[in-house]
């Protein structure tokens, strides 16, 4: 795929998906939306991925919409709908943006409801693998994991970070539900947002990423032991 790329006035689904990067621009029925990287120019620099006013559903697929290794994306006037997992999910990159967005769950999977002593991977948004600089401007949403293990996280990776909450709100009413796990908790901003969020101590996080690294996933994708430059900032 060569970037930048923008999309507009789409509807993806399980009937209608979209990966640039596949041969026939179509998902591998796991999301609606898929998006690769690294999205880099010569110099380094992101070549942005811009979408706008589309309607993303993942139904019961796992994701709705699935970014990996992208750097400067924003999303316009988009409205992510369910998944059997989530509705947004994102592993490695930065510089993220949603502006006026909004994150349904039409009970395709389970709402979470506290931050606290909830394992499960279920979440409106799922962000991890040292993603930083994700911004949400006036949208709505329900909760947002950060930070959850990845198959990426074999080896030490930067934390997952500064994510900012500007003028949003809860669909369901009270606050925003944040759990973090490998996550700098200090870097979360709340601009006249409420938000309820809860960091894991870091020995807990220690103890789930060793279970992970002798029990879990150990499949070794292309460039799993990479961190590029864009992703320490």
């Amino acid at each position: 795929m060569s970037y930048p790329i923008t999309v507009s006035g789409q509807t993806f689904n399980a009937a209608n998906s979209y990966n640039p990067d596949s041969a026939d621009l179509k998902s591998d029925g796991s999301s609606s939306l898929c998006f690769s990287g690294p999205n880099l120019d010569a110099s380094g620099n992101p070549l942005p991925v811009v979408v706008n006013n589309c309607t993303i559903d993942g139904g019961s697929m796992i994701w709705g919409s699935k970014q990996s290794l992208l750097f400067g994306i924003t999303y316009n006037n988009c409205t992510f709908m369910n998944g059997s997992e989530r509705s947004f999910d994102m592993v490695r990159g930065g510089w993220l943006t949603f502006n006026s967005c909004s994150f349904v769950n039409n009970g395709t999977r389970a709402r979470v409801t506290s931050p606290y002593f909830n394992l499960s991977q279920m979440c409106d948004i799922g962000i991890k693998g040292g993603v930083h600089d994700i911004t949400f401007n006036h949208c709505s949403l329900n909760d947002v994991l950060l930070g959850d293990y990845s198959i990426y996280d074999q080896q030490t990776r930067p934390k997952t970070r500064r994510v900012t909450f500007n003028n949003c709100v809860n669909p369901n009413g009270g606050a925003i539900i944040v759990r973090a796990r490998y996550f700098d908790g200090s870097t979360i901003q709340k601009i006249n947002t409420t938000v309820n969020a809860w960091t894991w101590p870091s020995f807990i996080t220690s103890i789930y990423w060793w279970y992970n690294h002798k029990w879990g996933d150990t499949r070794k994708p292309a460039g799993w032991n990479v961190i590029l430059p864009q992703e320490t900032v």
